[in-house]
């Protein structure tokens, strides 16, 4: 009784549709070219006024990627970062203060990760956050373990045209602890960073869908030096678009749907798809 119930439940866990282990369900849906959507971070958009101080002299001010503000949702605190750096000249009509118009935030906190290169063969760097935006997320090869010289930038592999043994590519997928990991080419298809390098992974951690609908933003006091402590903030857009991590029901209406249409967009069903 106890085998047969065992080898059911092991042949369940072999198939999409009937597998209940999420571990099982995207390892499924890899094999369909399939990989299930992560936290996506709200975003939001504001219009920022800083005010010179005295002892500044500078005609413009650059607000630096990471650049934090705060909301308060149901008595709990939630953090807005700038994605990228950001300058702006000294309005003209005041003379003392730098307005940033319609700057985008996204709720969540920068993380950055570092991993030393080695020989091994198909090596993966695992991103130790079960909250990462992936859209959020930024790859960056150092040629030697101090991250000294210029980086080159990794993209995310779409498709397939003009890729090579050069091409900065990555690939991403999640594993079975449910966390997202990278892998890099073979040298033949998309290129391999060389043994003895450093990887850099920065990506942000999000709550999701829970700050969806935040209105009220403080700047966090103390990030900028050379202006005043009093900044003024005007909502332009509240935060939208914030959803959690892919389900498994979702991951398995979604999979096959991707694999049938194999990113086409020619038939009416693809487009459905």
């Amino acid at each position: 009784h106890y085998n047969a119930v065992n080898s059911h439940m092991a042949m369940n866990e072999s198939f999409l549709d009937s597998a209940q282990v999420r571990g099982n369900v995207v390892s499924r849906a890899k094999l369909l070219g399939y990989t299930p959507k992560s936290v996506t971070a709200p975003s939001a958009s504001i219009n920022v006024t800083f005010s010179r101080s005295p002892a500044n002299s500078s005609n413009s001010l650059t607000l630096p990627a990471g650049t934090q503000f705060i909301t308060n949702i149901d008595d709990t605190t939630y953090v807005f970062e700038t994605v990228e750096s950001v300058t702006q000249q000294i309005d003209n009509t005041t003379g003392s203060t730098f307005t940033f118009r319609n700057l985008v935030i996204k709720q969540g906190s920068s993380k950055v990760e570092n991993y030393s290169i080695d020989n091994s063969y198909d090596q993966r760097f695992v991103i130790n956050s079960s909250k990462v935006d992936t859209s959020t997320l930024k790859v960056e090869v150092y040629p030697t373990l101090d991250a000294s010289g210029t980086p080159e930038i990794f993209e995310l592999f779409s498709e397939f045209p003009n890729v090579d043994g050069t091409s900065l590519i990555y690939f991403i997928d999640e594993n079975a602890d449910g966390n997202y990991e990278i892998r890099f080419g073979n040298n033949l298809f998309g290129k391999r960073p060389q043994a003895s390098g450093l990887v850099r992974l920065t990506y942000l951690v999000s709550d999701g869908s829970i700050t969806n609908g935040a209105r009220v933003f403080t700047y966090k006091a103390g990030q900028i030096s050379g202006v005043e402590s009093n900044v003024s903030i005007q909502l332009v857009n509240s935060a939208a678009g914030g959803s959690s991590a892919e389900g498994i029901d979702s991951i398995k209406y979604n999979a096959p749907l991707s694999f049938i249409a194999q990113e086409r967009a020619v038939t009416s069903d693809d487009y459905k798809s």
